[in-house]
């Protein structure tokens, strides 16, 4: 099977000998080389955080290809799932090598919903629920906190509404993966919506590229 470009999620580790000289490395953790493997762990890794998150387990299998990605088996019914990564191209060449970049929130914001309609316009309203999951590989494209405020806003105001019953995010960190809902947004969501976060930017670094040196 034909190998899927990802990018690099991990950690850089230092490590210091007994005799005091250091050296430092990046810990990468591949969730796998293939569509299916990737998506696979990705599953795995929602099952796990929706479980922490609400204390609910549920089962899944993978569906064939031309099919909608996953099958579902919750207490309360059938669902499926569909699954796409979030990735910024904000230039030519592979997005997976454009380095240390300033993204502004709203890059990362208009990414997600880009990630939404390009699926949601393939998609038709089924009897069966249906839902998207969004997921990073490339720990630069992993959406901060400001990002999901931001497309959660965006995606409240899209029209048409996207078909998926539910939008997730799933947010990779260090002490584990989070689940976070982008749609559908309560009410009172923008009442704390501050249109000045859109312009602010960050610098989420790849470990990747870390070079150790000696203090």
């Amino acid at each position: 099977m034909a190998k899927k470009p990802t990018g690099n999620q991990g950690r850089y580790r230092v490590i210091v000998e007994d005799d005091g000289n250091a050296s430092g490395e990046f810990l990468r953790d591949l969730l796998g080389t293939s569509k299916d493997a990737i998506e696979l762990r990705v599953v795995e890794l929602f099952a796990e955080a929706w479980k922490t998150k609400t204390g609910v387990a549920f089962r899944w299998h993978q569906n064939p290809e031309n099919d909608v990605d996953f099958t579902l088996d919750l207490p309360g019914g059938r669902v499926k799932l569909e699954l796409t990564e979030l990735v910024l191209h904000d230039g030519e060449g592979n997005p997976f090598k454009s380095g240390n970049k300033l993204r502004t929130f709203g890059q990362y914001a208009e990414a997600l919903v880009e990630s939404v309609t390009s699926k949601s316009n393939h998609y038709q309203v089924v009897s069966i629920p249906t839902h998207l999951l969004i997921y990073p590989t490339h720990e630069p494209f992993d959406a901060p906190d400001q990002a999901i405020a931001l497309a959660k806003m965006k995606l409240k105001a899209l029209n048409p509404a996207p078909v998926f019953e539910n939008i997730f995010y799933l947010q990779m960190l260090p002490t584990g993966p989070i689940v976070r809902c982008l749609y559908p947004t309560p009410d009172g969501f923008l009442s704390d919506f501050n249109p000045d976060e859109w312009e602010r930017g960050i610098v989420i670094f790849d470990p990747a590229l870390a070079e150790f040196k000696s203090g």
